[in-house]
């Protein structure tokens, strides 16, 4: 499969930003993990995502997300050798969701593929009850 250099860059460089930007525990002298001051019964969710896909007879993506609380940013790429064509997306959104993780994401990326610029709709409904939960994301190009 020949991959798009240009594009195999991009994903590498969106894997590597988004390891850098996970959170990293707190650490004690001596480089062990510090002990926490009292238990926590659910650490809250953390406000990021990070997508990857690799497939063989598919295209490549990779999207990472940020949460500031109620707006959000998303920026992604997808890459398909075979049928050569790329695309980079980003954009910005808000997100409405209950204490429970019950609400929506509704987002706004533009894009630009290989052959056309343009505009999609995301929304991604979310129900939770307890420790099981369901989303779906919906896009409209």
């Amino acid at each position: 499969m020949g991959t798009n250099p240009a594009c195999s860059c991009w994903l590498s460089g969106v894997l590597a930003v988004s390891l850098a930007a996970l959170p990293r525990p707190a650490l004690a002298e001596g480089g062990s993990p510090a002990p926490s001051a009292a238990p926590q019964a659910r650490p809250a969710p953390a406000p990021y995502f990070v997508y990857l896909r690799y497939g063989h007879h598919s295209p490549e993506y990779a999207f990472v997300a940020y949460s500031f609380g109620r707006p959000g940013v998303i920026a992604g790429i997808v890459a398909d050798a075979e049928a050569k064509y790329d695309e980079v997306l980003a954009g910005a959104g808000l997100n409405f969701y209950t204490p429970g993780g019950n609400g929506a994401s509704f987002y706004a990326l533009g894009s630009r593929a290989t052959d056309s610029w343009y505009l999609e709709l995301y929304a991604t409904p979310a129900v939770t009850s307890g420790p099981r939960s369901r989303s779906r994301s919906l896009a409209a190009p």
